[in-house]
Parts: structure tokens; sequence; C-alpha cells
């Protein structure tokens, strides 16, 4: 372990990377700092090198150590220090920095954060500016760049608080609209008929006071920053760790961005426009182990950017709804095609919407295409913008991979959120269970970004607000099972046979008995418009005869109908003698685990092979040997 160490002065050094104790603040040069600036009856007048230098030397220099920011937070370094004496005027970029990191840090620790600000709430507009300036200019490092968005992330979800309200809307109102390009602009404008006056109404009032509000907005900035650092990503080799954790940061404030309705309702737009799911989707990170989370949070983007509601009205959108939306798409984008190409594309624009509208098959039809026409297009139902106002994407539009994505992405048929759920299976697998992006363990500690939705005060619809409730108690539960699993795993201690090779167990679990045999004896045909078996039968067989506690064998005789077990395939990874280096595992393999199956019992079977029922006298009852055997459902994963 880390232990912290006396200094010369008779100091404690500083821990770094573990959470700091009582007596570890007590005695830190940062408490002894604050006793003597901030912390006094009567605090001393404002140095602002006592910042720079705080935040160069303790917060910066050690890496944003998790122990330091504490410690600050623990001095009240933000009520009684920074905020107090902040002057935006002469606010330093480390001032700023300084009150990003300690604000995130109350988030963090699921403390009131505006609390400190209501003191001086006509400053927190300059302050928020201020901030979304640093953003912009690109000034720092990576890190210090998450920490600004994390900050936004923080804005965004406390829009209950007044004084935050007043300044994030303005960032995601109409004015946002003119980073569209005009096609798409033009296209949001006819879904929205209403808001046509009210643009006209803005121009001119832009226009006679001779100010842009929108060069004011951070997020379209946001966005090229993002692209800029996504295109760095190489295909092989070494990955920059903070610079993923950037883009990973930046995606779960887009996430909350368009799962929000009134941030949602202009900036979807903008989000479609840019094409960035699909830009993000054919990206180096993408295509790399490490980018799993990114992936998993860009699954969750793009799951909120098609939800089922109207983004104007805010009502939710049926079933039949989305698909007038989908046949809609489907039919401008077959007259565009029969009227620009109408040789090449003629069996395309006349075929049935139903054969055509699956991936492979527009991918099929639309591949014929070369990239200048396809480009043309695309520029019809307004996907991509025109020649002249993607001059400055030349590299993105001009890429035949990219412009096949965004038609497929655009226009294929997607399932609806009710057969979504209905295909999740009821178990979980050996995947999800030490998935440590949503199921995090118990040293998670707040830092990095998690694939979760987020349970707020804004919802999309009370569908939105009901299906973020049951992931979350669904992976809730799924934790439970993972704390049991690993703990079977342990106890049973599966080592390499000396001789053989083979797994044996050397230890012993209540809850967990070996199986003899194990064989499917049933598949079922799937059901009328489903894809998946009705049901799958299996037997499992195993021994009681080793079990002297009379209970314990009572329990294993007598499983019930819809009673839950667990299958587990283990392969030792040690040999006899020898020990795991640590007992925290964190992965499948950590715990000597293949796979894991959920399944419901049907009934334990008696001698003859039947369900039993001691009700029925005929029944032959259990054998009298030690075998058991139990029916079982198996769910697919």
């Amino acid at each position: 372990g880390k232990f912290a160490q006396r200094g010369k002065a008779g100091e404690r050094t500083p821990r770094t990377g573990i959470m700091p104790t009582k007596r570890d603040v007590e005695s830190d040069r940062i408490t002894k700092l604050a006793q003597e600036t901030w912390a006094r009856a009567e605090p001393k007048p404002h140095d602002p090198e006592v910042v720079k230098k705080i935040y160069e030397e303790e917060l910066k220099g050690s890496g944003f150590s998790l122990s330091r920011i504490m410690t600050l937070e623990y001095s009240q370094y933000l009520e009684k220090y920074l905020w107090p004496n902040y002057d935006p005027a002469t606010a330093s970029s480390q001032h700023l920095m300084s009150l990003v990191c300690m604000v995130n840090e109350k988030f963090r620790e699921q403390i009131p954060a505006w609390d400190a600000f209501e003191k001086r709430a006509d400053v927190f507009p300059t302050f928020f500016e201020s901030v979304a300036e640093l953003l912009r200019s690109k000034e720092g490092s990576i890190r210090e760049r998450a920490f600004l968005v994390r900050f936004f992330v923080n804005c965004f979800q406390s829009l209950e608080n007044a004084t935050v309200r007043s300044v994030c809307l303005p960032q995601v109102a109409l004015p946002l609209w003119k980073h569209l390009s005009h096609s798409r602009l033009e296209l949001e404008i006819r879904k929205a008929p209403h808001l046509e006056k009210r643009w006209r109404t803005m121009i001119k009032k832009q226009k006679k006071e001779g100010v842009d509000r929108s060069q004011s907005l951070f997020l379209p900035e946001l966005l090229n920053q993002f692209f800029d650092e996504l295109k760095a990503v190489p295909a092989e080799g070494k990955l920059d760790i903070e610079g993923r954790r950037y883009l990973e940061r930046v995606l779960e404030f887009l996430i909350d961005l368009i799962a929000q309705l009134p941030t949602r309702r202009f900036f979807l737009a903008l989000l479609l426009d840019r094409q960035l799911v699909v830009r993000c989707k054919l990206s180096s990170l993408s295509k790399r182990k490490d980018g799993r989370l990114f992936n998993q949070l860009l699954d969750l983007l793009l799951f909120y950017q098609n939800f089922e509601i109207n983004e104007h009205t805010g009502q939710s959108l049926s079933r039949d709804e989305m698909l007038e939306r989908h046949y809609g798409r489907m039919q401008l984008l077959q007259r565009h095609a029969y009227q620009l190409f109408q040789g090449d594309m003629r069996e395309f624009s006349l075929s049935n919407i139903g054969a055509i509208e699956n991936r492979d098959g527009l991918w099929a039809h639309l591949s014929q295409l070369s990239k200048e026409q396809l480009k043309s297009l695309l520029t019809k139902v307004r996907l991509v913008p025109s020649e002249e106002e993607s001059s400055g994407d030349d590299t993105v539009w001009s890429d035949h991979e990219t412009l096949l994505e965004v038609a497929v992405s655009a226009h294929e048929r997607r399932i609806s959120q009710l057969d979504a759920i209905n295909a999740l299976p009821l178990y979980p697998g050996e995947n999800l269970l030490w998935d440590e992006n949503v199921v995090p363990s118990l040293n998670y500690t707040g830092q990095d970004v998690l694939a979760l939705p987020k349970l707020n005060l804004q919802y999309l619809t009370f569908h939105d607000y009901l299906l973020r409730n049951f992931n979350l108690f669904r992976l809730e539960s799924t934790y439970e099972i993972r704390q049991d699993v690993e703990d079977v795993a342990l106890r049973l201690r599966p080592r390499l046979s000396e001789h053989s090779g083979e797994t044996v167990l050397t230890g012993w679990a209540r809850m967990c008995l070996p199986l003899d045999d194990f064989s499917v004896v049933e598949v079922s045909k799937p059901n009328l418009g489903e894809t998946k078996p009705a049901h799958v039968l299996a037997e499992a067989t195993y021994s009681v005869e080793g079990i002297r506690d009379f209970r314990l064998k009572r329990d294993w005789e007598e499983f019930r109908e819809h009673d839950i077990l667990f299958l587990l395939s283990i392969k030792a990874r040690y040999k006899v003698g020898e020990h795991p280096p640590h007992r925290q595992g964190k992965s499948k393999e950590d715990f000597c685990l293949q796979h894991i199956r959920g399944c419901e019992v049907v009934g334990m079977l008696d001698a003859d092979g039947k369900i039993l029922n001691k009700l029925d006298p005929t029944s032959a009852g259990l054998p009298r040997s030690g075998e058991r055997r139990g029916g079982v459902n198996l769910h697919p994963p």
C-alpha cells in the first residue's frame, strides 16, 4: 500500500490516489494554509498568487489527485476563498479552473454545489461565460478541457436551479440554428412551421442591433474540437488515455443535452446536421478494443437521438407515427433517386419499401451510385450540406463510405423501443456481469464516465422515466448476482490437477454443486413474429450423496417450478497450491469463469423421468440413489 511519511518540517506529505483520512486532512499543509488564510475569523486579503500556487502545485502538479481535491473541498476553499474573491475582470485561468474543479468535486461527493454561488448570483453569468470562453480557446491540457466539459455536464443537469438555468438555456436556444447548414435549416423549419416567424424576427432584431448572439455559443466549437480529437486517434498503437476520456466525457454531455426536452429541442438539429453518430462509428476509436466505453456511450446517444418524441411539442410518438415518419423518408429518397438516376436506380425507386428498408438492402442498392451521385442524392434529401456550404468539411463529405453510412443510417428501419425491451435477456450473462462501464464495483470513485441513464428532474416522456428506472433496477440486480457468483467462485477454489491438467474443485460452496451431466432435450420453434425459440428445455444431473446436512440436502432435492438457477462453466487458471494474486477480481477470468447462463426450473424429475408431483400417488418419487435430475428452461443471453 501507499503510506504517508513525515517530511523534514514535521508535516505529512500528501498521499496520492487514495482517499485521505481525517488525520491526513487535519495535518495536511493545505489545511494549515487554510487556517492561516481563509479559515480565520478575519480572513487575510485576497492574494491571486495563492490561488495560482495552489492550482499549479496541489492540483495540476499532483495530476489532479483526488485526495488533494478532497482536502481542498474539506477546507471550504470554494465557499470562503475562491468565489468571494472572484473578479471577472482580473481572474486568472487558474482561478477559473480552481472553481471548476471544486464544483465538480461537490457533485462527485453529492453535496449541494450551487448554494455558495447564491451570495453573488449576479456575477455567475459572467463566470459561466468565462468558462465557456476558456473552453472555446482550447487553452490548457486535454485533461483540463475534460474538467471543463464535466463542469458543463453538472450545469445542464441542474436546470431546476434558476441561476444555472438562466445561463444554460440560452446556449441551446433558437440562435443555435444559425450554425446549421442551409439545407438542414430549411428541413427543420419545414418540420416546425410555427418557428419560421420567430426565426425571421430574431434575424431582423440581430441585424438592427448589430449583435450576433450565435457567436457566443460554445456548443458548435465544442463539436469541432471533438471531431479534431477524434481524428487524432490512431487506428493501432498506443492511445492517449486522457484523450479517450475527453471524448467519452463529451459524449456524456451530448447524451444529457438530448435526453432533456428543454435542451433537446434545438440542439438535436445541430447534432443531426454534423452527422456525429455516423462519424463516430467510422472513427478509429470505435474499432479499437479500448474503445468499448466509447461505443457504449455512442449506442446510448443513438438511442436518445432516435427517441420516439416530437422535439417541438413534447408529445410522445406511437409506433404507427414512427412508421409514418420512416415511410415518408423512404418515399422521399425513392422519388429523388428516380428523378436523378432513373436508369441506375429504377429498381430501387419502384420497389416495395418492405423489401429495401433493411440495412443490407439499402447498402446493396445505394452502393451502386458513385461518390458524386450519392452526394447529390443526399443533398436533395437534405442530409448533407451543399457544395458551397461543405467547403470546410471536404474531407468528411468526400468519403464514399461516410456518405453511404449517412444514407443507410438515416433510412433503415429501426427496431421499436418496446421490441428492444422484449428482446432483452431475462438473466445477465458473463459479459454484462463484469462490465465495469455499466455495473461498477465498490471501488468506483465517481470520476469516470459510465454508460448509464441518469435519473433527474427532466425526462422526455413518461415512458422514458419508466425505461431509465427499469434499466437501473436491472443493473442493480445484476450487481447483486455478480456478488453471489464471485463469492461462490472463490469458495470453490478451482485448481489445475497435477496429473491430468484438468480442472478440479478443491473447495466447497453451500449454494453450488458440480453437474454430472447436462443436455438440451427440446428446442421449440419461435413464436409468430419472433426470431428466438419459444423455449429451450434441458436436463441437469447432479449428485447429493456427499451432502451430510439434512436441510441443505432437502433444499437441493425440492426445487420448485419457477425457481432460478445459474449454470457456471469453470476453467481453472492456477495449479494446486497456488493462490490468485488478489481476491478483488475485475473480470470473469479472475474468478476462473468462462460462461454463465440463467435458467428457470420446470420441476424435479422422478425415477421414471417425469415431472415429480408429490400429490400424485402413482408417482415413482425421487430415485433411491443420490443422483438427481432437474428440468430447466434456458433463456437466450
